[in-house]
């Protein structure tokens, strides 16, 4: 399944069938919902010109009782070359059937893709993300030097009868790693407040159903 793009982009330890079938594995048994975290996602050289490319953007902060925090515009519309680049690779035919085939969701031609900052006291509170076409959230971590003392955790919650009641995992924002997970009444999540000056940095957004 090597193709250009994906060889270009991302870690070979992720491109072989063999280890596609492990995560489509690991993926449908993680509780309390399927997702998956791929640690060291893309080529160390190709994470650290988009972080420094992404630092570079404009953000506007966003304060409300769910979130604070501060996105940039729709990374769709970018010209920033290397942004612009993994925005292609977001989009691929090839990255979308290794998904598909990881996830089980058959996905159209449409990405949404932001790239956020949560500063010091940043945070998201527990919300589903369902919202009409979206079938898979990612997120790729592009924070560095976190530690679980500064807070900015991913955690997945326990919703029985779609409301969230407790926290089964916690996943600090590690660098260069790339969350996956299937949009449902039941993909409660939250960001835990940020108590560091150190700014916790991801591109995010939803593959939507094809």
């Amino acid at each position: 399944m090597k193709t250009d793009i994906l060889v270009t982009w991302i870690n070979p330890l992720y491109l072989t069938e063999k280890k596609i079938l492990h995560i489509k594995e690991k993926f449908q048994k993680n509780t309390p919902f399927p997702h998956y975290i791929f640690e060291d996602f893309l080529l160390p050289e190709k994470a650290q010109e988009l972080r420094k490319s992404l630092i570079t953007c404009s953000f506007t902060e966003k304060d409300a009782d769910l979130f604070f925090m501060a996105e940039t515009e729709d990374l769709n519309t970018t010209t920033e070359p290397t942004i612009s680049s993994f925005i292609q690779l977001l989009k691929s035919k090839e990255l979308h059937e290794m998904i598909t085939t990881i996830t089980g969701c058959k996905l159209g031609k449409t990405v949404d893709a932001a790239g956020s900052v949560y500063p010091f006291t940043g945070y998201l509170l527990p919300h589903d993300d369902q919202l009409e076409g979206r079938a898979v959230a990612y997120v790729l971590n592009l924070s560095q030097n976190f530690t679980k003392k500064d807070g900015g955790a991913l955690e997945l919650f326990a919703a029985p009868k779609n409301q969230p009641t407790a926290v089964i995992k916690s996943y600090p924002p590690r660098w260069n790693s790339f969350v996956l997970f299937t949009v449902s009444p039941q993909s409660f999540h939250q960001v835990t407040e940020v108590t560091t000056n150190n700014p916790r940095l991801s591109i995010n957004g939803w593959l939507h159903h094809g």
